[in-house]
């Protein structure tokens, strides 16, 4: 990318409702229009094959992600509308397949990026079977030991693939106490030659997450977005954004890049600030008229501005 890419990762908060997961796209679309110039834009879906993903024996059971993902399943002509609708909005598309036949959807469904998230990041088996497509993936790190994305980096260098890895803090929603930013530098000195990004799972109360994590080195930002409807009754979780709050962390994270700016860009200022320092600098100024060839010492000059 030429510019950070921003993922808005939408999950199951279109709520099973093709209607609402377009007001989402359109909604979120809306705002980052205004940040174009800034940012690429992606949304990212999420695949699972309920038949064989859940076990059998829990397919009628109560448990929270079962009933979760029973509850918002997509048909197959509702998942295509959903995403032709996304690519109006110039949205690149990104998925999360959780197993292996949602892996060959994902291809054959031609999303641009594929990404892995943090509960299949040891899925040997799935990322296996992620490894033999030709798609570039995203990789999110929540709840690996450094000796777990060695593996994973060594594992996807050795098969020449294109690929990224977003820290990620996987605790929902995430104390801000608990971000550790501080670890995006610390992989983008273990691996200079990727892209490192920034998973983010916090609460909206504070809009700079994302502005700092960019200072310290991030490239790709996902952030989970989500839309109410009392008349539907959908609410949204302590980690997913209105529009209002993408729109100020947008707004923090623009700055930043401005603020952060580049090598190339201070040698610009660079003259800039030779100009300005100009009359702050001391002249050389002789104290008496100075013969021709005469050597000078200390006592013939001194030093003034302007």
């Amino acid at each position: 990318m030429n510019k950070p890419l921003i993922v808005l990762e939408i999950a199951n908060n279109h709520q099973g409702d093709i209607d609402h997961g377009k007001r989402i796209i359109r909604e979120f679309g809306e705002v980052c229009n205004s940040y174009t110039d800034t940012f690429e834009f992606a949304v990212k879906f999420q695949y699972r094959d309920i038949q064989t993903f859940i076990h059998k024996d829990y397919l009628n059971s109560d448990l929270k992600y079962v009933r979760r993902f029973l509850d918002t399943q997509l048909k197959e002509e509702e998942w295509q509308e959903l995403l032709n609708y996304a690519k109006e909005f110039k949205f690149k598309l990104i998925c999360t397949p959780f197993d292996e036949i949602s892996v060959e959807k994902v291809v054959n469904d031609k999303f641009d990026i594929l990404k892995i998230a943090s509960a299949s990041f040891d899925d040997w088996p799935l990322v296996e079977k992620i490894a033999k497509t030709d798609m570039e993936i995203i990789a999110s790190v929540g709840g690996a030991s450094i000796e777990k994305i060695k593996r994973f980096y060594t594992f996807m260098k050795n098969r020449e693939k294109m690929f990224a890895l977003n820290y990620c803090v996987s605790l929902y929603p995430t104390k801000y106490e608990d971000l550790n930013l501080a670890y995006i530098t610390y992989l983008k000195k273990l691996f200079p030659d990727i892209s490192i990004g920034f998973s983010t799972h916090e609460g909206n109360e504070n809009p700079f997450t994302g502005a700092l994590a960019y200072a310290l080195g991030a490239e790709i930002f996902e952030k989970h977005i989500a839309l109410e409807d009392k008349n539907k009754n959908y609410g949204i979780n302590d980690y997913s954004c209105l529009p209002s709050d993408l729109d100020s962390w947008l707004n923090e994270l623009s700055a930043s890049l401005k603020i952060v700016g580049s090598v190339e860009n201070r040698d610009v200022v660079l003259q800039e600030e030779l100009l300005a320092l100009r009359d702050l600098k001391r002249g050389v100024f002789a104290k008496k008229d100075i013969e021709k060839n005469k050597i000078l010492d200390v006592e013939d000059f001194y030093f003034s501005i302007p």
